[in-house]
C-alpha cells in the first residue's frame, strides 16, 4: 500500500508493492486513478530524486518509496485550482518543454511526443493564445541543447497553428529558410518533414521537396538527399527532381545509376535541356565521344533553342581539333537562334584558337552588326584589338554600353596593363558593383589586389565575394559546376578561377 497526495489535498491509497512495482507501472495506475498525465508524474518523481538516472524498469523502492509511504504530486508543477479533481495542468510552456526534454534525456522518445501533444491540447482547451514564433524559437533552443526529438515534436505540433491553408507552403518554407540561415538544421529539417507530410503530394509541392533536398545536400547528408529525391520522383512530376537525382549519383560516383536516371528523366521530359547537358557531360567525362555526339544530336532536335547545348557541342569539336565541324555547328546554331551574342563569340574564338585572326575579325564585325550593344562582344573586341586601337575601341564600347560590367572590366584591364593602378582599381570596383553575380570579375578584382593592394584590401574583396556568392561568369560557372567542386567553398572556387585566369594570360 502506497499513498499519493494530489493538488486538491486529496490523499488516495494505491495498492502496490514498492519492491516489485516499477515507476512506469506506478505511473499508469496513478494516471488511471487521478487523470494526472504520466509525463508530469515522472517530472514530479524526478524533482524529488534529482541525482537518480530514470528508466522504466526502476522500482519504487529505488526511489525511497516503501509500504505506507506518501508520494506528493507538487501543486507548483500542476497548478490550477487546488479543489479541482482531476487537477488542471500547467499553461506555462516551460514546464511542458522541461518535461519533454527530461523524457528525451532518459531515452523515452514516445513520451516526448505524448508530452508535447498533451501540451497543445491543454493550451487550446484553456483558451491560451499560442504564439507560433515563440514555439519555433523553443524548438531551436531545444536543438541547441541537443534535444532533437523535443525539437521535432514541437515543430510537428505547433508549426501549423494560426496558418491558413493557402499560406502553409509559403509560410513553412520561410520558417525553414530562416532556421537554416541561423544554423538550426534539425529545426529546418523538421519543418520540411512536416511540410512534405502535409503538402507532399500536391502538384505545387516541388518547391518543398527541392528545398528539403538542398538542406541535406548542402550539409553533405547524401543518403538523406537520395531518399528524399526517390520519394519526390514517385509523388511529383518534376524535371528538376530528376536532374537533382542524377547530380547526387554523379557526385557519389554511381555512373550507371546516373545514366539510368538521366535516361528515365529524358523519357518523361525530353525537352528539358539540362538533362541533355548532363548526359553529354557524362559521356565526355569517359571520353565516349561518339556517344556524346549522338546525345548532342538528339538533344538539339528536342531543344533547338538551348544555347549552352550548342556551345558545348561546338567546344567538343574544337577540343578535338575538328575545326570544320565546330564551324558547321555554330553556323547552324546561329541560323536557328539569331541575335545571340554568345554564339558569335564562340565562333570568333574557334578561329582565334586556330590562328585565323583575319576570319575572327571578320566574324566579330558581323557579330557587332547583328548585336551592336552586346557587352560580351564589345569587351572581346577591345581585347582582340592591337594596342594602338584599344583606346578607340574602348571609348566606342563605353558609348554604346556605359553600364555594362563586361565592357567595364575590359577597360579596367587596359588601365591595369598601362600600370594606371588607381584607375584600374576604380573600374574593377565598378564592374563588380554593376553586377555582383559575375564571379569572373570578382576573381579579376581579387587578382589585381593581390598584385597591387594591401592585405586589408585583399581581405575586404575576398569577404565581399564570399558574401555575394556569385553564380555567373564563364570560368566561374565551369569551375563551380565541376563534379570535384560540388561542395567547395567560395574561397576555393575563387582561387581556382585565379589559376584559370593566370593560365589564360600566359597563353595570350
Amino acid at each position: 500500500m502506497v499513498f499519493i497526495s494530489i493538488p486538491n489535498a486529496t490523499t488516495l491509497s494505491i495498492d502496490v508493492n514498492p519492491n516489485t512495482t516499477t515507476i512506469s507501472a506506478f505511473e499508469q495506475i496513478v494516471h488511471q486513478r487521478t487523470n494526472v498525465p504520466q509525463p508530469l508524474l515522472r517530472y514530479s518523481l524526478r524533482a524529488q530524486n534529482p541525482s537518480r538516472v530514470f528508466h522504466d524498469s526502476l522500482l519504487l523502492s529505488d526511489l525511497g518509496v516503501y509500504r505506507f509511504s506518501t508520494v506528493i504530486i507538487h501543486v507548483p508543477l500542476l497548478g490550477g485550482d487546488e479543489r479541482a479533481l482531476p487537477p488542471r495542468f500547467p499553461e506555462d510552456p516551460v514546464s511542458w518543454i522541461t518535461v519533454a526534454r527530461l523524457e528525451e534525456a532518459d531515452g523515452h522518445t514516445a513520451m516526448v511526443w505524448n508530452t508535447i501533444e498533451m501540451c497543445v491540447e491543454t493550451l487550446q482547451r484553456g483558451g491560451v493564445v499560442i504564439d507560433r514564433e515563440y514555439w519555433i524559437n523553443a524548438a531551436r533552443a531545444c536543438e541547441r541543447g541537443r534535444y532533437v526529438v523535443t525539437c521535432k515534436a514541437i515543430i510537428k505540433n505547433f508549426i501549423g497553428i494560426g496558418v491558413d491553408e493557402e499560406d502553409r507552403k509559403r509560410t513553412w518554407l520561410a520558417d525553414a529558410e530562416m532556421s537554416k540561415k541561423r544554423g538550426f538544421i534539425e529545426t529546418a529539417r523538421a519543418i520540411y518533414e512536416h511540410s512534405l507530410t502535409a503538402c507532399g503530394v500536391i502538384p505545387s509541392s516541388e518547391e518543398i521537396w527541392l528545398a528539403a533536398f538542398k538542406l541535406e545536400y548542402v550539409n553533405k547528408e547524401m543518403e538523406r538527399a537520395r531518399m528524399l529525391l526517390a520519394k519526390a520522383r514517385e509523388r511529383v512530376e518534376s524535371e528538376r527532381v530528376w536532374m537533382k537525382s542524377a547530380i547526387v549519383e554523379r557526385e557519389l560516383g554511381n555512373v550507371e545509376e546516373e545514366r539510368r536516371l538521366l535516361g528515365e528523366g529524358l523519357k518523361q521530359f525530353p525537352t528539358f535541356s539540362k538533362l541533355w547537358l548532363m548526359l553529354v557531360q557524362l559521356e565526355e567525362r569517359f571520353n565516349n565521344l561518339e556517344h556524346a555526339r549522338k546525345a548532342y544530336e538528339s538533344g538539339l532536335k528536342h531543344c533547338p533553342n538551348c544555347i549552352p547545348l550548342w556551345l558545348s557541342y561546338a567546344n567538343l569539336e574544337k577540343r578535338v581539333n575538328e575545326l570544320n565541324k565546330a564551324r558547321e555547328i555554330l553556323i547552324t546554331a546561329r541560323k536557328k537562334n539569331p541575335y545571340v551574342a554568345e554564339l558569335w563569340l564562340a565562333a570568333v574564338r574557334v578561329e582565334l584558337r586556330h590562328d585565323n585572326r583575319g576570319e575572327a575579325e571578320n566574324l566579330m564585325s558581323k557579330a557587332l552588326q547583328e548585336c551592336p550593344k552586346s557587352g560580351i562582344l564589345l569587351a572581346a573586341d577591345i581585347e582582340m584589338a592591337t594596342r594602338p586601337h584599344r583606346k578607340t575601341k574602348s571609348m566606342d564600347a563605353m558609348k554604346k554600353c556605359f553600364r555594362d560590367p563586361h565592357v567595364t572590366a575590359a577597360v579596367a584591364k587596359l588601365f591595369w596593363q598601362d600600370k594606371k593602378v588607381e584607375k584600374a582599381r576604380a573600374w574593377l570596383k565598378r564592374a563588380v558593383t554593376l553586377n555582383q553575380d559575375i564571379g569572373d570579375h570578382w576573381a579579376l578584382y581579387y587578382k589585381f589586389e593581390l598584385q597591387h593592394g594591401t592585405e586589408v584590401r585583399q581581405k575586404q574583396i575576398l569577404a565581399k565575394c564570399v558574401a555575394r556568392e556569385p553564380k555567373r561568369g564563364e570560368k566561374w560557372q565551369a569551375i563551380s559546376k565541376a563534379v570535384e567542386n560540388a561542395h567547395q567553398p567560395i574561397e576555393a572556387i575563387l582561387n581556382k578561377v585565379l589559376i584559370a585566369l593566370s593560365k589564360e594570360e600566359k597563353a595570350t
